[in-house]
């Protein structure tokens, strides 16, 4: 008989504030050699590869082919201990399997990690065709975010298992559950766990949690939630460490067929996401789009789905016979555009600007309509000799392209150069609105090969990124002026009308330098891609060094054009590529590839999981540090290729032939083969709901827990959009010029209405903002407003929103009720059913009800009804009885009732002859007459009943316990 020992930790707070429980698990008997037949094939067998393996080596394997969603098989030697599925583990004991489930957990698969050096082949028959081969083995299991905020880790340690929960700052460890399906036995004894089954018995003992180091012991305990379900019970502990926020993976949902898929681009907008790339599977998830048939060896793709990707809205292919592949895709109002290049002699045109294809190659760019049953338009663009559409910016219904070309024709209009150049150049095209004609269209390069992935449009303004081999690539207001290496990035920035150079100028070292991605928020342009050059320009750069041979780039560009913000290298000890970034509140997300050890910031996949990975980065807004960083992406080869921000996640999509990519929540879970498709959303929440998402807050420096950090009535919102300090209380936001020209000019240079409003509004552009429209900018009424509520502006402020900005209305309410702020006030507290407000007026602050009642009548609003007894709040106020309780005097009757009744909602004893009203009721004497009460014994025992209105009379609720309190008898 031999013991297993199992080792638990449970993790909990940032990485330099972890909270460890971990006891030890006796297993009396052997627990080895259940036998799964369904795991392989009848006739398959197992090897595994590695000079060094010993025969009691422990290691986890990827499972073979089987039917019941089990992933990793951990074995020592060829005994197996333990299968592992989609948030489920079966330990074989014995000639039994022990189930462990986690119920009210997401359903997540595990992910290997720290590869072993071994792998595991299943030779499945005969066939070497059938033969799985060269699936590595691994020491650690992770199952992220299997709660919110905590991760589920098994490791290899000393032979045994070892258990982690590592929980993120602010989630909860009382949410997790153990359950134990199919024990005989799940018993707490003080501070140890049993579980038995078939005869083998589990102890947990010696339980021990304790932050940081074993010094900082905290107290932790089992709870024994049912008769198969375990959980604990963790006593206080730092919670309140802000040294890393981890989002959430909201969802991952591998997306194709049977055959290649690609994801390529990736837009959000208005709770939908949007995203396309390429097929080669006839049997792609397609549904209620405009073409439901695979039409060549490549077809371009587009799906919709609700953004929390449960919900797919539609899907289509679109193409040709031959190639078709888009590179980057738009969206605006609920209109996706894409582009890329295509071979194919047909593609799908409507509303053309050019319905022949060219030869070579063409560009392509198509608009469907909201429903993605139908083109808006779709068109060629392109010259005689190949043409490559890459990226894609639309604004105000102008479609804006970029790519490059080798066509001396390529078609140009009103252009800052209409020759090409030699090579290859780029073009920037900006579309017509119904994409039949063209706004302009232009050359950018120089005589050597020249092309570019990125634009963004701002404002008008086209910003594009990529790398030229031309030493004369036009440089205009540069930070660099001439070429670094064989090959640089570049970023340009094009005038409105296509026509000027605002700036251009060269990005890189004395090797090779290729920009991919490029974002532009508030004029500062943002740049990732990759580079070879040791000598790279950095600036005050979060690493000034190349690590391996290859390594991402992230740069912010001033508005000018002529100086680098910040600019730094971000890589592994290997390779890595940027291949898209997107800006959010002043920090740049950058999504790409990497192979080594690349950067993390939090404990999830903070491991490189073989082949290249996926990496999400977010930098803070100085890029001198990161907020967060870490790999997706499982034992295959992973790319991301697009990512994508709503303001309070990102959405990232690329391609994967890793079977065991993590999926969570998935719209599709299975992987088809052949490389698919992936989606996914990383989530940040917003603790405070200020509107600044939490990894931001972080970030900045602020609370995420806090609306106004420094205490200074300013909303750190307030602060971060209009420029000052939201951790300094002396640093207050100034009001644009702007707004004071505006207010000057609409209310005829009043200097006094003016200063007495901005005070009224304490400075807040917002609340000005609406006073002013509300109130159609009369000089007469803000006067008499700020008079009225004597620079009271709370009440009025709700108010204006419960009147949607309705000043006649408004003028009425505050005319009758004479600018007494205290009964607008209640108004606007009926109104929005402020209870807590409500709850603090009475009749003899607000004075006459129902002039207050005949008010609410003309604006068509109820009083409402909080604790719904059948009274309103006002007849609650008048009456003096608890606008949230339903029998204010506790004589188990309620209010309504009373009212009805004639008994005193206030007494509950309203005719004074000892006997609770409600007792007088069920006996049937009257509680209006002292000489009228129950003839009974004091002490009787009595059913509690509570009486209610109802729409058809009154109704006895019998509770089915007994009243034991009495007032006394005569």
């Amino acid at each position: 008989m031999g013991t297993l020992f199992f080792i638990l930790f449970l993790v909990i707070a940032p990485m330099v504030s972890i909270l460890n429980l971990s006891f030890v698990t006796e297993v009396t008997g052997s627990i080895f050699g259940v036998s799964r037949p369904d795991l392989v094939n009848v006739d398959g067998q197992q090897s595994r590869t590695d000079a060094d393996v010993e025969l009691n080596m422990m290691f986890f394997a990827q499972a073979g082919p089987n039917d019941n969603d089990i992933y990793y098989v951990c074995r020592r030697g060829t005994d197996t201990i333990a299968y592992f599925g989609i948030s489920k583990i079966q330990y074989c004991v014995g000639d039994t399997i022990l189930s462990l489930d986690f119920p009210g957990s997401r359903q997540v698969n595990p992910i290997g990690e720290e590869p072993t050096g071994s792998v595991t082949n299943y030779l499945l028959g005969n066939s070497p065709d059938r033969w799985i081969t060269g699936l590595e083995d691994c020491a650690v299991l992770r199952y992220g975010e299997i709660y919110p905020g905590i991760d589920l880790v098994y490791r290899l340690s000393d032979g045994a298992f070892k258990y982690e929960f590592v929980v993120s700052p602010y989630a909860d460890p009382e949410v997790i559950q153990m359950k134990y399906s199919n024990a005989g036995m799940v018993e707490i004894d003080g501070n140890r766990l049993e579980v038995a089954i078939s005869g083998f018995s589990f102890r947990d003992s010696g339980l021990l949690a304790f932050q940081s180091s074993m010094e900082n012991e905290v107290s932790c305990t089992f709870r024994k939630m049912d008769r198969e379900t375990v959980g604990f019970s963790v006593n206080r502990y730092d919670r309140s460490s802000l040294l890393t926020i981890d989002p959430v993976l909201a969802f991952s949902t591998f997306l194709g067929g049977s055959s290649s898929d690609e994801g390529r681009g990736i837009a959000v907008e208005d709770g939908f996401l949007y995203v396309t790339g390429t097929t080669s599977s006839a049997n792609f998830p397609v549904g209620l789009g405009y073409d439901s048939s695979h039409n060549g060896a490549v077809d371009c793709f587009v799906c919709k789905f609700s953004d929390d990707g449960q919900t797919m809205v539609y899907s289509t292919y679109i193409g040709g016979s031959s190639n078709d592949e888009p590179w980057d895709i738009a969206v605006e109002d609920g209109y996706a555009y894409i582009t890329g290049t295509t071979a194919s002699n047909n593609y799908p045109t409507a509303n053309a600007y050019d319905s022949t294809y060219n030869t070579n190659n063409d560009i392509f760019l198509t608009k469907l309509s909201t429903s993605g049953a139908s083109l808006v338009y779709s068109t060629y663009i392109g010259g005689t000799s190949s043409d490559v559409g890459l990226g894609l910016a639309v604004e105000d219904d102008y479609a804006y392209v970029t790519g490059t070309t080798s066509s001396t024709n390529y078609p140009t209009v009103s252009a800052y150069d209409s020759t090409h150049n030699g090579g290859s150049d780029v073009f920037i095209t900006k579309f017509a609105t119904n994409g039949m004609s063209l706004a302009y269209s232009t050359f950018i390069g120089g005589t050597d090969s020249d092309s570019a992935y990125g634009l963004d449009v701002e404002d008008g303004f086209a910003y594009v990124t990529g790398f030229t081999y031309s030493s004369n690539y036009p440089v205009a207001n540069a930070f660099q002026e001439s070429i670094g290496g064989s090959s640089d990035s570049f970023v340009t920035k094009l005038s409105t009308n296509g026509q000027i150079l605002n700036y251009s100028s060269y990005l890189g070292g004395s090797n090779i330098d290729w920009g991919r991605g490029i974002d532009v928020d508030k004029g500062f342009a943002y740049v990732t891609g990759w580079t070879d050059s040791a000598d790279y320009p950095t600036a005050n750069a979060f690493d000034s060094s190349l690590s391996g041979s290859q390594a991402c780039f992230v740069a912010k560009v001033n508005i000018e054009g002529n100086s680098l913000v910040f600019s730094t290298y971000l890589g592994s000890d290997d390779y890595s590529e940027g291949r898209s970034i997107v800006v959010g509140e002043g920090c740049a997300f950058v999504t790409g590839l990497t192979g080594g050890h690349f950067p993390t910031i939090n404990e999830y996949n903070s491991t490189p999981q073989g082949g290249y990975d996926c990496f999400v980065t977010m930098f803070a807004p100085d890029g001198l540090s990161l907020c967060y960083s870490r790999y997706i992406g499982s034992i295959g080869s992973d790319f991301c290729a697009s990512i994508a921000y709503d303001g309070q996640s990102v959405y990232i999509t690329g391609s994967t032939d890793s079977v065991g990519f993590p999926h969570v929540n998935p719209w599709q879970e299975t992987y088809a083969g052949n490389g698919d498709c992936f989606i996914l959303k990383i989530a940040s929440g917003d603790s405070d709901c200020d509107a600044i998402p939490d990894w931001t807050e972080f970030a900045i420096g602020t609370n995420p827990f806090c609306i106004d950090s420094d205490g200074d009535n300013f909303l750190d919102k307030y602060e971060v959009d209009y420029g000052s300090d939201p951790l300094d209380p002396l640093s207050y936001p100034s009001m644009p010029q702007t707004w004071y020209d505006a207010i000057y000019e609409d209310l005829d240079g009043n200097a006094t209405l003016i200063q007495n409003l901005i005070a009224w509004c304490d400075g807040n552009a917002s609340l000005l903002e609406t006073v002013m429209w509300q109130l159609d900018n009369n000089a007469t009424l803000l006067t008499q407003v700020i008079s009225w509520l004597d620079g009271n502006h709370t009440s009025i402020e709700t108010l204006f929103t419960c009147l949607n900005g309705n000043a006649t209305l408004l003028l009425t309410v505050v005319n009758q009720l004479n600018g007494n702020a205290t009964r607008i006030e209640l108004i606007a507290a009926l109104v929005t059913q402020n209870t807590a407000l409500i709850q603090t007026l009475n009749t003899s602050v607000i004075g006459d009800i129902d002039e207050i009642r005949d008010i609410l009548d003309q604006l068509g609003i109820s009083a409402g009804d909080a604790d719904c007894d059948g009274l309103d709040d006002l007849t609650e106020i008048s009456l003096g009885t608890d606008v949230l309780c339903i029998d204010t005097d506790c004589d188990n009757l309620n209010d309504a009732f009373e009212v009805k009744l004639g008994t005193d909602p206030l007494d509950d004893d309203s005719d004074g002859d000892t006997y609770l009203d409600g007792l007088e009721v069920i006996a049937g004497t009257n509680p209006l007459d002292a000489l009228d009460y129950p003839g009974r014994p004091q002490g009787i025992d009595t059913t509690l009943v509570i009486i209610i209105v109802s729409g058809v009379g009154v109704v006895v609720v019998v509770m089915g316990f007994v009243l034991k309190k009495f007032r006394g008898n005569r």
